[in-house]
């Protein structure tokens, strides 16, 4: 859902950006086509329909689809779309995949035992992400993580968006996006921007999306979904066992702080995602807790669907 949601907030803010970078177009207007006739095949959350209108006065239709990872059978809904409107606008319509995550098998054409259909695939990874970085698309870096270098651009794009001029609801979408996007490659960075900027991210609209979604209703499980309530425990188990034999050393000690920090902020956006300020006193008590035992315990009890009085008893 997180996904959908970021792409849903990029396509409506960034869609001349996206034609300009991703498909070297510079039409003279674009729109986004957000309510078609009820017959219409069923658009889902990653998929969106944009009328352009070219320099020589000519039109065309583009069908964006945003996948995180690769599914061929999921084409066919992008090929439903694509005969639909090219049947009902009688315009050229151009099918486009936007995948995220590497993969070996996706390719631009669906074929069938009945069936074959080519549409242009945007594999974000190979895409250049100093080329993005250098220009002020400020509503495309979320995506920096996901291209070329990516992982090492993301902290100068999180330091580019915050130092920008653009306006704070803005600046906080865009910082949350970034770091929803991150956590699809590595959670310990998504855990760093959080933790970095989290005062602004809970300002974002797309905070108040996930929210209103669905996202925070006990749902504190799966990839980023874990990272955003508190898996930021990283590899507690087995990583740390046997190294605390003896003295403790600095490179331990380091590691023990960073993922009591990690969990401890993973803790506090859970607990403002579910409860809000109902938490609030809560979470302050939390912020001053520096035991990995206590904060493990208050992990779990989120994980359990608890109450709020059974974390204030750990508390």
């Amino acid at each position: 859902m997180q996904y959908d949601i970021t792409s849903k907030l990029i396509a409506e803010n960034g869609k001349e950006a996206i034609l300009r970078f991703f498909l070297k177009r510079r039409p003279q207007s674009c729109e986004l086509i957000e309510k078609l006739p009820q017959e219409q095949p069923t658009l889902k959350k990653g998929d969106y329909i944009v009328k352009l209108t070219n320099p020589d006065g000519s039109e065309e239709i583009h069908v964006w689809e945003f996948k995180t990872a690769w599914r061929k059978a999921e084409i066919r809904n992008l090929m439903q779309h694509t005969l639909w409107l090219q049947q009902k606008y009688q315009i050229p319509v151009i099918p486009y995949m936007f995948l995220f995550l590497p993969s070996s098998s996706a390719t631009p054409v669906y074929e069938d035992e009945r069936f074959c259909f080519r549409f242009e695939l945007i594999k974000l990874w190979e895409l250049d992400g100093e080329n993005l970085l250098q220009s002020e698309d400020y509503v495309l870096y979320p995506f920096i993580p996901l291209l070329a270098k990516g992982e090492e651009l993301t902290l100068k794009a999180e330091q580019k968006l915050y130092n920008s001029t653009l306006k704070q609801e803005d600046k906080s979408d865009y910082l949350m996006a970034l770091a929803i996007f991150a956590g699809l490659k590595d959670e310990n960075l998504c855990a760093t921007l959080i933790r970095r900027r989290r005062d602004i991210m809970i300002e974002s609209y797309a905070y108040r999306l996930i929210k209103e979604e669905g996202f925070a209703e006990g749902k504190l499980e799966g990839k980023l979904e874990g990272k955003l309530e508190g898996k930021l425990e990283g590899k507690l188990e087995g990583k740390l066992e046997g190294k605390l034999e003896g003295k403790l050393e600095g490179k331990v000690e380091g590691e023990i702080k960073g993922k009591i920090e990690g969990l401890r902020d993973g803790i506090l956006l859970a607990l403002d995602l579910q409860y809000g300020e109902e938490a609030r006193t809560l979470s302050r008590s939390i912020q001053v807790i520096d035991s990995l035992e206590t904060l493990t315990h208050i992990y779990q009890t989120l994980r359990e669907k608890r109450s709020l009085e059974a974390i204030e008893r750990i508390v």
